[in-house]
């Protein structure tokens, strides 16, 4: 169940972020110098990278984790705790089947 509420905080988490960008503005840069194209496609076909993953940097799970982080981690604590609790019964239960 903990990981089922992981799970779904994460892929809702994400959507949240998705749905708030600007879409009929992907593609192009907020702020350019004079002269410089403002298309992603342009940067990526020059293999200009660096301006191009700037701007890609806004479909990342930490942008929009940063933007729920109350949320995240909310759910994803006691998440954590109970997995990591799990974990080390499930170690204990190997290290004495190790020994036998």
């Amino acid at each position: 169940a903990a990981s089922i509420g992981n799970s779904a905080m994460i892929i809702y988490v994400y959507l949240a972020h998705l749905s708030s960008i600007e879409w009929h503005r992907f593609g192009t840069f907020r702020t350019v110098p004079e002269g410089q194209s403002t298309s992603l496609r342009d940067y990526i076909r020059l293999w200009e990278l660096d301006p191009a993953f700037d701007h890609l940097r806004l479909f990342t799970f930490s942008e929009a984790m940063l933007e729920n982080i109350g949320l995240y981690l909310f759910v994803g604590t006691p998440v954590a705790l109970v997995l990591l609790a799990l974990e080390f019964d499930r170690i204990q239960w190997l290290s004495c089947l190790v020994r036998e």
